[in-house]
């Protein structure tokens, strides 16, 4: 299973809702169980909820977020992570700073990404729509690359198979 984790700062508002439209995404096109994500923050309150705004949002496009916990990005995480998109640079930034042995899986999302923290429910319906945008074209991009790396794989693995057969019968 591919696993995609999305970081912001607090974990309460873009990154656990960049989650459930990827939760989404992943039942809509078929691919529970090959794709699994989940979200975690820099700056962390544990165990915080996801903010009431993010969650009334969620609810209105049938996501339920309801168990959502605040939770800190760990090493981990980021080692478990096929692929880690952040809501900034920023984030970026400090990710590759505290991890950098993962630093190569580390994209951001797209911008502008605005935190909505502290918005009113417009704001937070605008943050939510441009997140689906850009995580369903990031998921989209992340299956074409998978699908390019398995097709370079094979085609590889038949050039061993035809050339190893060839260069053996002579050795």
């Amino acid at each position: 299973m591919k696993k995609i984790l999305f970081v912001c700062t607090g974990n309460t508002c873009r990154s656990p809702m960049a989650q459930g439209l990827c939760q989404k995404y992943i039942s809509e096109n078929a691919l529970v169980g090959q794709f699994g994500c989940a979200s975690a923050g820099l700056d962390v309150k544990k165990g915080a909820r996801i903010s009431e705004n993010a969650l009334i949002v969620m609810n209105e496009i049938g996501v339920d977020m309801s168990s959502h916990r605040a939770k800190m990005v760990t090493a981990e995480m980021m080692q478990e992570a096929d692929c880690v998109f952040t809501m900034s640079s920023t984030h970026k930034n400090m990710l590759e700073a505290l991890f950098p042995k993962d630093a190569n899986k580390i994209r951001v999302l797209g911008h502008p990404i605005f935190d909505p923290y502290g918005q009113n429910l417009e704001f937070y319906r605008f943050s939510r729509d441009s997140l689906k945008d850009k995580v369903y074209t990031a998921m989209d991009e992340f299956r074409e690359d998978l699908a390019r790396q398995k097709a370079l794989e094979e085609e590889e693995q038949h050039k061993a198979e035809l050339f190893g057969g060839i260069y053996g019968r002579y050795y």
